[in-house]
């Protein structure tokens, strides 16, 4: 498999899905790329979605969620692994570490041996943006087709600092696969990522890089003992019994509302999933799945989740 880095500088704030609407987390996951990416294919029309999806499942194409950078720093999750650090003894360190969520691409092995300089590097992430609120006005119409009393209401954005923002990780095992994901990622940055589009929140631009060698090697490793997930996933009921043998994880509940206008007349929630969050460390790797997470509406609704591995031991 070849990978590639989309180093995405956002334009505008961002609206991530959070606990509450008023709320925004700082980046989003593969199934919210997913997602956008399959909505500008029945967008555009030249392209059956279902080539698509299958392109993802039969892993000629996989993405990992987004992480962030700070300039020229790119940042990986940290792993659900218990590493013992030199400085384990001082209660400034244990406190760190605990709050720790991103560790530099650089420093993962330092990390994995216990020298990380767990201190000065939180401060570093704590440069990457800010939340903040936006008021906005829902006008609701009326069964007589009337327009209602204006509602306000607040959302929650994130803005990233200047030379901040997010990448992600493409695997690709053919350039025409590639070809066709970056045909629908470029016009995906018009469009924008995330909730609330329609007020143009989520527009980026985009850069292509080469991923560093080290992490390469990771990423290809076939022989480790320990994998780290880089995405939301989940084995399928045949894989899970062996998976989850010695594994470190935790699980996320993913869910939300349809946004296709085509699925039911109403807004109507997916059914929940439970993955693997990311970061989780397993023993076996496995394939995931696409799964369909629609109810009562007039087509599949898409959930991703199957795992990228990089090797951590």
């Amino acid at each position: 498999m070849k990978h590639k880095i989309f180093k995405l500088k956002f334009k505008t704030a961002v609206h991530f899905g959070a606990k509450s609407l008023d709320m925004s987390n700082e980046i989003f996951h593969c199934d919210t790329l997913f997602s956008a990416l399959c909505q500008e294919v029945v967008k555009k029309g030249d392209t059956n979605l279902e080539e698509f999806v299958e392109m993802f499942r039969s892993n000629k194409v996989s993405i990992s969620d987004a992480f962030p950078y700070v300039g020229e720093k790119m940042y990986l999750p940290k792993p659900f692994l218990h590493v013992e650090s030199a400085q384990q003894g001082d209660s400034g360190v244990k406190k760190a570490y605990k709050k720790l969520k991103y560790i530099p691409i650089e420093l993962l092995d330092k990390y994995l041996k216990g020298e990380f300089p767990v201190l000065k590097e939180s401060v570093n992430l704590d440069k990457l943006g800010n939340h903040d609120t936006k008021n906005q006005v829902a006008i609701r119409t009326l069964e007589n087709s009337e327009e209602g009393d204006p509602e306000p209401y607040r959302v929650g954005i994130y803005r990233y600092n200047e030379g901040n923002g997010l990448y992600f990780i493409l695997g690709y095992s053919d350039e025409k696969s590639y070809e066709i994901f970056k045909e629908f990622f470029i016009s995906l940055k018009y469009s924008g990522i995330g909730g609330k589009r329609s007020s143009g929140f989520g527009r980026f631009d985009f850069e292509e890089i080469e991923v560093p060698q080290e992490l390469e090697k990771r990423l290809n490793c076939e022989s480790a003992s320990t994998y780290m997930t880089l995405s939301l996933s989940l084995p399928s009921d045949e894989e899970l019994g062996e998976v989850v043998k010695d594994a470190n994880y935790m699980l996320e509940r993913r869910g939300g509302f349809v946004s296709s206008s085509t699925y039911e007349k109403q807004l109507v929630k997916k059914k929940d999933l439970y993955v693997f969050q990311t970061g989780s460390c397993v023993k076996h790797i496995y394939k995931g799945d696409i799964y369909d997470v629609s109810s009562i509406g007039s087509h599949p609704v898409y959930k991703y989740a199957i795992p990228m591995f990089l090797e951590v031991k």
